[in-house]
């Protein structure tokens, strides 16, 4: 298995996986295309998930994952992304934080039946043991979180 790292574009503020054997060969954003700057990687931001890694990050985890449902035109979301940043260093390696668009991934949005965002999905070994829907407190989503680990 092949070790990767993240880096968060600072032209578009996307999160990109990247194999720690590549690093030295110039990434670029996923997204916007610009250049990656490796000294800038960190284990500390939510995973960007997608309907092609969703199994993998999620399902197949060897810890709980708390999954962000979101989409960028959602106000209140954005008051739930700050808690995941926090949320991640807090729990660290304890708690695999990730992040849904559901505008992006309609497939797994409806799997799940994601209708309202934001929504947080807990799973424990590639289980769906929790839904919120809504904003949380950051108390209150500690405590949610605790419950599982």
């Amino acid at each position: 298995m092949r070790l990767t790292v993240f880096i968060k574009c600072l032209k578009c503020g996307t999160v990109n996986r990247v194999y720690k054997d590549r690093l030295a060969k110039k990434p670029v954003c996923g997204k916007c295309e610009s250049a990656l700057d490796p000294r800038r990687c960190s284990y500390d931001v939510p995973l960007d998930l997608s309907e092609e890694t969703f199994e993998q990050e999620v399902l197949k985890s060897r810890i709980p994952v708390v999954v962000d449902c979101w989409a960028p035109w959602c106000a209140p979301c954005v008051t739930i992304a700050t808690m995941m940043d926090k949320l991640v260093s807090d729990f660290k390696g304890r708690l695999k934080v990730a992040r849904l668009n559901t505008d992006q991934n309609t497939t797994i949005a409806g799997q799940y039946e994601i209708t309202t965002i934001p929504t947080l999905l807990i799973f424990k070994d590639g289980i769906l043991v929790e839904r919120f829907v809504g904003v949380v407190s950051e108390p209150d989503l500690d405590d949610l979180v605790d419950k599982w680990l």
